[in-house]
């Protein structure tokens, strides 16, 4: 077989092609340059882990076969995969996506476990702008479009943290080699790595006994390049424009890589450096409908505590209940993305190829600004006591829920105006800068020592450090708010509480005030040491067992998070007798007018507008920070006030000397993992044992030993904490529009809070250590040369994050409750948790019919045990300064029961070169996943997680498991156009099962997909021109609260971002 292309060819396509293209192009794409390639024979892997050694599956034969130590891709050959093809002996040419996808199916095909992979058959081309948004199209895998998973509130435009088959137990490395953020978890932040670097993404969804432990759901492997991997030297360019609709912003992005390899008189060395720039601005807007409330009009109980509360929503019958919310929000949020990173290989290679010896470098820097504007009715304290505006109704659909009217709120006397109607609007200004930084030193040699024993040795250094300074002021105001809830997205209005106009009310300064401050800083460090050494024996191509390996690996985490608490203080407030300090009284240049052009595209409110201090909060700190310090002032001093106000969180009392954390802030975690592993491979050629099949597999056991040590602080709250700045408790409950539930305890009990509260952090040290054997079980079965099934079965374990495991117990009140608790632990951390174990089994069928031609399934079940259970509550009585108090302690706990998840994938590609003429470019990638988790443990059940409503966790799903996961893929490739378009969508999912925010209720994410489009044109071998389109459709991203025990769902918050626009060139020489 051979390849050929010519010239003449691409000029006759152009002239044939004519103008008929062009209303494809316009939603279409790819990437990757066109590229000739021979199919090797008998290729010779190179994986950094993994011995020296030849293609010996006995099924298939192929390049780009996983190397046979670790799975991970073949490095030293042609990056398309040689396969058994159904037709073969004809002239093809592989180009471009073609070649992207055979090599993908080649790993897939050629792998000792069950693998999916995403490769770039060119430099700089996966076909997504992130990493994240890439992983997406993998069969299982399904990402989230939120900051965080109880943080429902704040967008992330190019996706967050991944799930696997359901399951979030995802573990990451760097060529092969674990690798991690310092975020508190265990994997990498996939969106903080630059996709231009990347050769490859495989996800590794079963084990074998060589690989590294800790990933339930997978295993997703982020292959940098290496200068063996092109014989010839490369130089590789490319710049692209970015530019985002809705921010109306452009901003750049630029990678290259050289690699050249020398041959010497000893050897052979290469050299590849490589590096990437890449900015983003982005925008979000949000619309929220604000904390849904059980309404009724009478007396019962509606939240199952046994007492009957008293409501009297006009317009419902005895009995009757029905679902109102308080009010509603506008936010629109800018974000400036910038994403830097390196990279770097040397490599030597013996005459007599047996010594390879290879160090790698990879940097990932990744910083990103945003800032917020809010409009939002604030929610606290007013269970039940809005209601419609005089002169209104509130509209109910037939399942209760609220659908019209307009919301109001009888404030009664405030001294500082007088009789006045409207809920407390916050207008918030918030910035938040971070930075998160990652850097993976490592270094491989393998030797060949003799014909059949080959060794590995390998190790790691790794580094990492994040950084985030966030700053929020709170202005705030009255408003009524007309709400509309029949349509697609919700109508949104905020009206001026006496009926003024609504548009001059909100711009005039004087009607709005400084409320609070709030600000919050994270400095996390960590690094890891990891050794790891491997002996293979090769027992011969003859032989029904082909190899035994043995190994061992030892690491060696540390961490340390400094993290400190939201640090929320008053500015200015109403129930002062002088009143507040509105923006008119302080100096016009410190705020402005801020105009919400545009909202949601046009579907949000219209005219609105309100005033706000100037500027990024965050990027502004110390600025800022002394302009609301002079407002508190003002609010002292001049009006005469008689609380306190803010303090920033460096200035507070105790902070360790030069941060702005307490020592109660700072905790840290080491690990020591210790490892050994033994494996063997077996496989037949097709001879009378198994009646002729071709048989190969793996079969092997790992031992790990875990230590876990960390080290924090049991905080008791502070005064602060319960009566804020003020100087009194008589001071605190005094005030007109007080609500805290601490003022309805008696003097006592007031008394023994407050005594109780006195901010002591005592330090404490927990120590864990964990072994674990686990069995892998790995066998291909080749039915015929194109049809193969696989079975996997491995016993695997996923530990605790870091954040999971700090040993740091906070007492504080819980917020937005009508009754006053102290609440302690942390729902996030319990240093006694211990590893997840998963018995997981997959079953395959897979067949291969082409070189780019592929219908697969699998099914898979993994039972699970020790599964971290969130929210579990017990009261504990804790003494501290001589008085002993109720505490509710909430935190996660494993589960003493079994779970399971199972499912299957389907997956299909094929290129139509069959269908004539210009039909002959077209070629199609799918996949769909179904998955069914069962007797998952949600934490305590029957919980009220709101005062006016009860919610039943346990019968909630696990969170961020959507049940049914599709990806579609259409390219067009011919001559020189090359042309892609892919959708992907999820189904409803649950989002957090607590709310970050008052009422505390569960989210769900309501089913979501995006198309995104690619166009390249190559203009001759060497440069290409693209255009790339993300989010196409401009789709809503929606979720829904969960308002009563019969899980009823209510609209909650829309989402729109920008329509991302990429205009690309490529050059490579």
């Amino acid at each position: 077989m051979h390849v050929i292309a010519s010239r003449s060819a691409h000029l006759s396509f152009v002239r044939s092609l004519g103008i008929g293209v062009s209303a494809l192009a316009l939603t279409s794409g790819v990437q990757g340059f066109a590229q000739t390639v021979t199919q090797p024979t008998a290729p010779t892997t190179n994986s950094q882990d993994g011995g020296i050694s030849r293609s010996t599956d006995p099924v298939v034969s192929g390049a780009a076969a996983p190397d046979a130590q670790t799975g991970t891709p073949a490095t030293g050959q042609d990056p398309v995969a040689a396969q058994t093809d159904a037709a073969t002996g004809d002239e093809i040419v592989v180009t471009g996506i073609r070649a992207s996808l055979a090599n993908s199916q080649g790993i897939k095909r050629d792998a000792d476990t069950v693998v999916d992979a995403i490769t770039a058959e060119d430099i700089g081309a996966l076909p997504d702008r992130s990493v994240t948004e890439a992983l997406q199209r993998v069969p299982g895998v399904s990402i989230s479009r939120f900051a965080a998973g109880n943080d429902s509130d704040h967008f992330s435009v190019e996706g967050s943290g991944i799930v696997i088959r359901g399951l979030n137990y995802v573990r990451s490395e760097f060529n092969g080699r674990d690798s991690f953020s310092v975020n508190g978890g265990r994997a990498l932040n996939f969106q903080d790595v630059s996709p231009e670097l990347l050769g490859s993404v495989e996800v590794y969804k079963n084990m074998t006994a060589d690989q590294i432990e800790g990933g339930i759901a997978g295993t997703v492997v982020l292959n940098t390049r290496k200068p063996f991997d092109s014989k010839e030297p490369v130089v590789y360019v490319s710049a692209d424009m970015n530019y985002g609709d809705f921010s109306k912003k452009g901003s750049p992005s630029i990678s290259g890589l050289a690699s050249k390899n020398f041959d010497t008189s000893i050897g052979r060395f290469g050299v590849l450096v490589g590096g990437s720039y890449s900015q983003l601005f982005s925008r979000a807007d949000g619309l929220q409908v604000t904390n849904y409330q059980a309404r009724f009009n009478g007396s019962q109980d509606i939240n199952g505590d046994g007492v009957n509360e008293t409501d009297t929503l006009a317009g419902l019958a005895p009995g009757q209940v029905a679902y109102a919310p308080v009010g509603a929000g506008v936010r629109t949020q800018e974000f400036n993305r910038e994403r830097i990173g390196a990279a770097g290989a040397l490599q030597f290679e013996s005459n007599d190829k047996s010594l390879l010896a290879t160090l790698q470098f990879v940097r990932s820097d990744a910083r990103q600004t945003w800032g917020e504007r809010t409009v939002e009715t604030v929610s606290d304290g007013i269970d039940r006591a809005t209601a419609p505006r005089p002169g209104t109704n509130y509209t109910f659909g037939d399942d209760g829920l609220f659908e019209t009217g307009t919301i109001s709120l009888d404030r009664g006397y405030v001294p500082a105006g007088g009789q006045q109607r409207g809920m407390v609007t916050q207008l918030s200004n918030r910035g938040v800068k971070t930075r998160a930084v990652t850097n993976d030193f490592g270094g491989n040699v393998k030797w060949q020592a003799t014909e059949k024993l080959s060794f590995n040795f390998d190790g790691q250094y790794v580094k990492s450090t994040t950084k985030q300074t966030d700053l929020s002021v709170y202005g705030s105001t009255f408003s009524d708010v007309a709400l509309d809830l029949t349509g697609n997205t919700p109508d949104i209005s905020f009206l001026a509480p006496n009926g003024a106009n609504s548009q001059a009310y909100f711009a005039d300064p004087a009607n709005s005030y400084y409320r609070a401050a709030m600000d919050h800083f994270e400095d996390n460090k960590g690094h890891e040491w990891a050794f790891k050494a491997d002996a293979t024996y090769d027992f011969g191509d003859d032989s029904f067992l082909k190899k035994a390996k043995v190994g061992a690996r030892y690491a060696d985490r540390d961490q340390t998070v400094r993290y400190s608490l939201y640090n929320w203080g008053v500015l200015s407030e109403v129930w002062d007798g002088s009143g507040p300090v509105t923006f008119a009284d302080t100096n016009s240049n410190g705020y402005g007018l801020f105009s919400f052009d545009n909202v949601f595209r046009g579907d949000g409110p219209s005219g609105l507008g309100a005033n706000y201090i100037n500027g990024n909060p965050a990027s502004s700190y110390d600025a800022i920070t002394a302009q609301a310090q002079a407002v508190n002032a003002i609010w002292r001093n001049q009006k005469g006030a008689n609380s306190g106000g803010w303090t920033p969180a460096g200035q507070r009392a105790g902070v360790v000397a030069g941060t702005s954390f307490l020592p109660s802030e700072v905790y840290t975690n080491s690990e020591e993992t210790k490892a050994a592993y033994a494996r063997l491979d077996f496989g037949t050629q097709g001879n009378d044992l198994f009646g002729g099949l071709k048989v190969s597999g793996n079969v092997g056991l790992r031992y790990i030993q875990t230590t876990d040590k960390a080290n924090g602080f049991f905080t008791f709250p502070t005064r602060n904490q319960i009566i804020g700045s003020a100087a009194s408790v008589a001071t605190f409950c005094g005030q007109p529009a007080q609500t805290s539930p601490f003022c309805g305890l008696t003097s006592a009990q007031q008394q023994d809070v407050l005594t109780f509260s006195n901010g002591t952090a005592i330090n404490q040290t927990t120590r864990n250590r964990f072994d674990h054997f686990l069995p892998s079980f790995n066998l291909k079965v080749g039915i015929t040369p194109n049809l193969i099934s696989r079975f996997a079965y491995s016993k695997a374990i996923s530990r605790p994050g870091f954040e999971q495991l700090q040993s740091t117990t906070l007492i504080a009140p819980t917020s937005g409750l009508s009754v006053f608790q102290l609440e302690g632990g942390s729902r996030n951390s319990n240093p006694f948790l211990k590893p997840v174990e998963a018995n997981q089994f997959d079953l395959t069928a897979e067949w291969y019919f082409a070189k780019v031609g592929s219908l697969t399934a699998a099914a898979f079940y993994k039972d699970l045990s020790n599964v971290i259970v969130a929210n579990v509550a017990q009261t504990r009585s804790i003494t501290n300064n001589g008085i002993t108090q109720n505490v509710l302690f909430v935190a996660p706990q494993n589960a003493d029961s079994h779970s399971n998840v199972k499912g299957f994938e389907l997956a299909y590609q094929q290129t139509y070169d069959f269908l004539p003429g210009l039909l002959s470019g077209l070629g199609v990638q799918a996949n769909y996943t179904f998955v069914d988790p069962s007797n998952i443990p949600q934490g305590r059940g029957a919980q009220a997680t709101s005062p006016t409503t009860t919610i039943d966790v346990s019968r909630l799903p696990l969170e961020g498991l959507s049940r049914h996961t599709i990806n579609g893929t259409l390219f067009y490739e011919k001559g020189p156009l090359s042309l892609r378009a892919a959708y992907n969508w999820r189904s409803r999912y649950l989002l957090t099962i607590r709310d970050e925010i008052a009422p505390f209720l569960p989210i769900y994410a309501s089913a979501f997909g995006q198309l995104d489009g690619t166009i390249l044109y190559s203009v001759n071998d060497n440069f290409k021109i693209g255009f790339q389109g993300v989010n196409l459709l401009d789709s809503t991203t929606k979720t829904e609260s969960v308002v009563n025990a019969e899980g009823l769902r209510a609209p909650r918050s829309y989402f729109k971002n920008d329509r991302r626009f990429s205009l690309t060139t490529r050059l490579k020489f």
